[in-house]
């Protein structure tokens, strides 16, 4: 597989303006048959029986299916280019239906701003004289001209950070309210296993800042939502640590999404991309991994055909929404073909996964097989599916949500109103917790009261929404021979799971057979106990019941 990933992203081959019509198909074989052994590797047994029903479901719904990475648990998967994936006859990553994000889960985000005005652009734009020249005055005037009638349409600002000095930034960050940061410019990985970027000096040298400062420069502005790294480097991180590197270490400290290379990437490629990607974002108003996916398709069709692979999307949360638009979308110039209503184009457009829709999980194990060893990621894969849901409003995606809708991981959000077995359950942990309420299966004022209590106990800032961050603070393990109402919890989630078990509160070893056949089912490691992520899918079953 190294060698394989070697030579088709080896960026020393002819690009487009002098293609070797010789040397291109072997290098897209090469990424092929690369594309075909992670494909193997991933979805084997139960994995890919998982994702053919997850993909047969949600093509009947007409709606596409997104492969969510979550390899914080396995560190060396993480330098693996999982964006190569491929099924004949396609990369599933370069397309709109099939999605791929990586997932780095550190906790909770805050609601995505609604934008009425003017979504905000910081770019930042650095070419130390001593390093080799980037083309960022031709990367500047493409980002422009992709955005122009949007800025005129008073849809969009940009502000271009020259010189880009880690003290003009700093200044820049605390005058300005900025929704999103593209970086171009160098970064590197250095022998300590720390990732850098490059800004200026005053003189226009080269001004090392590493990922922490960087990151730190960032974390303070509420409405950051996307940060771009169009530079080298800048996806990589370590075989040891999973936030070591730039990207990663944005995503711990609180962006909720950052779009970086894992591969040195070409001019050419690399304006293309931001292009395609802020007309999709914005322009369209689409969600952040089906404008990714767009921009991977046009350096495809139009750069390189393997180069598109570069750009790696990671997020905190695959379902977070990074705006709300209070406006239609704006009119977008294609200036490679003419012009296109962004509104009709956006009308036209195959369904993509939506936050206000219910989300169905199927999450397994990755077993990766390479070199004669064989790789178990601690990891999970998670294959989720958009479906329609006909007590969601489905036509936006601002606040008519559902009292219950199933979130990332399994977990249910649960509010005010809501009512069932998702809600008994929580209702009889918050007892556990020392925060007794009725047992009644209805979320009320008074169950509100104490969620917000244990909340506060458990310092998480309480907005009324018992989501993914609060039931990983409720929820604990319950194994052979627990007593209690957490074990009685346990036992009315499977049976909202459709096992058939009498609640009693006493983890007999009937209960331990279901809860293993449960896991088995499910993809789950099978010990009979229940575990955060056997609480997960318990909990996902239970709010569809």
């Amino acid at each position: 597989i190294d060698g394989r990933a070697h030579r088709a992203t080896s960026l020393d081959r002819p690009h487009p303006a002098s293609r070797d019509v010789g040397d291109e198909p072997s290098a897209e074989r090469d990424a092929e048959r690369l594309g075909s052994a992670l494909a193997d590797a991933l979805f084997a047994g139960a994995v890919g029986a998982g994702y053919e029903r997850a993909r047969q479901r949600a093509e009947e719904a007409g709606h596409g299916v997104r492969l969510t990475l979550s390899l914080a648990a396995a560190p060396p998967l993480l330098s693996v280019p999982w964006e190569f994936l491929y099924q004949r006859p396609r990369f599933l990553a370069s397309q709109r239906r099939t999605p791929l994000v990586r997932l780095l889960d550190t906790g909770a985000l805050a609601a995505p701003p609604t934008i009425d005005g003017q979504v905000r652009i910081l770019g930042i734009v650095a070419s130390p004289a001593e390093l080799t020249p980037l083309d960022v005055d031709a990367e500047r005037q493409r980002v422009e001209r992709a955005v122009s009638g949007m800025v005129t349409a008073g849809r969009l600002c940009v502000d271009w950070l020259e010189p880009a000095t880690p003290r003009r930034l700093r200044q820049a960050l605390r005058d300005g309210s900025y929704h999103i940061v593209h970086f171009v410019g160098h970064s590197d990985f250095t022998g300590a296993g720390e990732g850098v970027i490059f800004l200026e000096d005053a003189e226009g040298g080269a001004a090392e800042v590493d990922e922490t400062l960087f990151a730190n420069l960032l974390s303070d502005q509420r409405q950051l939502r996307l940060v771009v790294l169009n530079s080298c480097e800048g996806a990589r991180t370590t075989l040891t640590d999973p936030y070591a590197g730039v990207a990663t270490t944005l995503i711990r400290l609180g962006v909720p999404a950052v779009v970086a290379m894992q591969f040195e990437i070409s001019d050419q490629a690399a304006v293309l991309f931001a292009e395609e990607l802020y007309t999709n974002l914005i322009g369209r108003q689409e969600a952040i991994d089906a404008a990714v996916a767009e921009a991977r398709k046009a350096i495809y069709a139009e750069i390189d055909n393997v180069e598109w692979a570069t750009p790696v999307l990671f997020v905190r949360d695959p379902d977070a929404e990074l705006f709300r638009f209070a406006v239609t979308p704006a009119d977008v110039p294609d200036h490679r073909a003419g012009v296109v209503s962004g509104a009709d184009a956006a009308a036209e457009a195959e369904p993509v996964p939506a936050p206000s829709r219910r989300w169905d999980r199927l999450r397994r194990p990755a077993v990766l097989a390479a070199a004669g060893a064989t790789v178990v990621a601690a990891a999970i894969i998670g294959v989720v599916v958009a479906t329609g849901d006909d007590d969601v409003d489905g036509t936006t995606t601002t606040t008519a949500a559902a009292p219950v809708v199933a979130t990332r991981a399994g977990f249910p959000s649960i509010r005010v109103g809501a009512e069932g077995t998702a809600v008994e359950v929580m209702q009889l942990l918050l007892g556990v917790e020392g925060f007794p309420v009725e047992v009644t299966g209805f979320f009320d004022d008074v169950t509100l009261d104490a969620v917000e209590a244990f909340e506060e106990q458990a310092n998480i800032e309480p907005d009324g929404v018992v989501g993914r961050v609060t039931w990983q603070q409720l929820v604990s393990p319950v194994r052979r021979g627990d007593t209690g109402d957490a074990v009685l919890a346990a036992q009315r989630a499977l049976v909202a799971n459709g096992i058939e078990l009498t609640p009693d509160g006493r983890f007999s070893l009937q209960t331990q057979d279901e809860v293993m056949a449960f896991q088995r089912t499910n993809g789950l490691a099978v010990d009979g106990l229940v575990d955060i992520d056997t609480w997960a899918a318990l909990l996902a079953g239970a709010a569809e019941s």
